[in-house]
């Protein structure tokens, strides 16, 4: 297990309620699985795309995840001051 599999899955224990830790155990699983797939998938494009359009590419993905995770960090604002 990675240390970020670890401090990921002690924030899930925080931020959930006792009777919800399982479940988003399986929700945290679930969406690693996808995750692994679509990187997968994003992966396939490296030997078929020039070398700086793949990187553009990657950065254009990371970029609109900084995005929507900065656009809905009040989400989580209140529950991780405690």
């Amino acid at each position: 297990m990675s240390a970020e599999t670890t401090v990921c899955v002690s924030l899930l224990r925080i931020l959930s309620m006792m009777m919800g830790v399982s479940m988003m155990m399986g929700v945290w699983l679930a969406t690693s699985f996808i995750g692994g797939i679509l990187a997968g998938w994003l992966g396939s494009f490296w030997s078929r795309m020039e070398k700086p359009e793949f990187f553009l590419m990657v950065e254009g993905i990371a970029a609109l995840a900084g995005a929507a995770i900065f656009t809905l960090h009040w989400l989580l604002r209140g529950t991780l001051r405690e």
